[in-house]
């Protein structure tokens, strides 16, 4: 489900990323989205993003989004 705000898509990403659903996560990218996995590396579109993401996922990290 993509998010119908701004506001929105931290609470969206936290979730999706805990879930481990990555075609989740990649609802919230338009589809010319550029994405920086790594500095200096912009990877561009959904499956070039979604391949970027599944390796964040695949870390089984805890992900959290604080206030700036």
């Amino acid at each position: 489900m993509p998010a119908q705000d701004p506001a929105e898509v931290h609470e969206l990403f936290t979730q999706y990323f805990s879930a481990g659903d990555i075609d989740a996560l990649a609802s919230l990218y338009e589809p010319t989205a550029v994405l920086l996995p790594r500095p200096g590396q912009p990877v561009s579109g959904i499956p070039a993003i979604k391949e970027a993401l599944a390796g964040f996922l695949a870390m089984k990290g805890n992900f959290q989004m604080l206030p700036g």
